[in-house]
């Protein structure tokens, strides 16, 4: 049967899960009664609120992500500036807060590996978050390493979606079909840890903007993508040498090898509820 969380008053935006799987938090727009829109973390089973957020934004809650300890929440509003707030949930209080981006922010995602570390996505930007520097820093989409001739640097566009590696590092989808992998640069007598850099990708990973990222907790190198190109792939590492020109997007170059292990065209359930084709390597 279905049951319901019942504490909104208006339009819901965004629902993130914790961590443990049993709480949820979910925000929403400002409505007559909450002129300041709240964020409610609630009980999975019970629906019973646990906690409510609420005072600091206006306008609306866009995004929200639970860090990996699930001890903060990170939420983005729909101001001028896409406001960013840091909650420590169950005492009801702030931990920073800052301008997120004046272009729109499409998606949050923190590091699974630092539960104190974040990437932002959004219209032309990519920006990493440290809570120990209450402010964010712009990153880069030209790539500094694995380049090959043939391609070009990335030029500024909409970034939608971004998850990390097993390893701790950002991968974000392009507008123009690519997935782009971030790694540590040099460290110099002034940034005794590297800056992040773009240093491979999966050229034309889809044949138009990729849409969303998720990482395989069950396999140490796996993730999946999809994109406006109807079509859902599982990426894993290469057995051999990569195809160029493949229709599956391998990557090219770099010092890693990925193929997509699985297609999943979603093109046939929008025609008379036809099951989607899945196409195996």
């Amino acid at each position: 049967r279905q049951e319901y969380f019942r504490g909104h008053d208006d339009d819901v935006l965004q629902i993130a899960v914790h961590p443990s799987r049993d709480k949820v938090a979910s925000s929403q727009i400002a409505s007559f009664a909450h002129r300041s829109p709240p964020i409610y973390v609630w009980d999975v089973a019970s629906k019973n609120i646990l906690s409510t957020l609420q005072g600091f934004h206006r306008r609306k809650v866009t995004l929200l992500s639970f860090n990996s300890s699930g001890q903060f929440l990170v939420s983005v509003g729909g101001d001028e500036r896409h406001s960013v707030c840091v909650f420590d949930w169950k005492k009801r209080t702030t931990i920073f807060s800052a301008n997120g981006h004046l272009d729109d922010v499409y998606h949050i995602c923190h590091n699974p590996l630092d539960p104190l570390e974040f990437t932002q996505v959004g219209n032309k930007h990519v920006k990493f978050w440290q809570y120990r520097d209450e402010e964010g820093r712009i990153g880069g989409m030209r790539q500094t390493k694995n380049m090959s001739r043939e391609w070009r640097q990335a030029e500024p566009q909409v970034v939608a979606c971004v998850t990390y590696s097993r390893e701790g590092f950002p991968i974000i989808g392009l507008e123009d079909g690519h997935i782009f992998f971030y790694g540590r640069g040099k460290a110099s007598a002034v940034q005794t840890q590297g800056l992040l850099e773009v240093h491979d990708r999966i050229h034309q990973a889809h044949a138009g903007q990729v849409v969303a990222l998720c990482s395989l907790e069950s396999e140490a190198k796996a993730f999946v993508s999809s994109g406006r190109d109807a079509l859902i792939k599982v990426w894993g590492l290469s057995s051999g040498e990569s195809r160029r020109g493949s229709n599956r997007g391998d990557s090219q170059a770099g010092s890693v090898k990925w193929s997509a292990k699985r297609v999943i065209d979603l093109t046939p359930l929008a025609m008379d509820g036809m099951r989607a084709k899945i196409e195996r390597e």
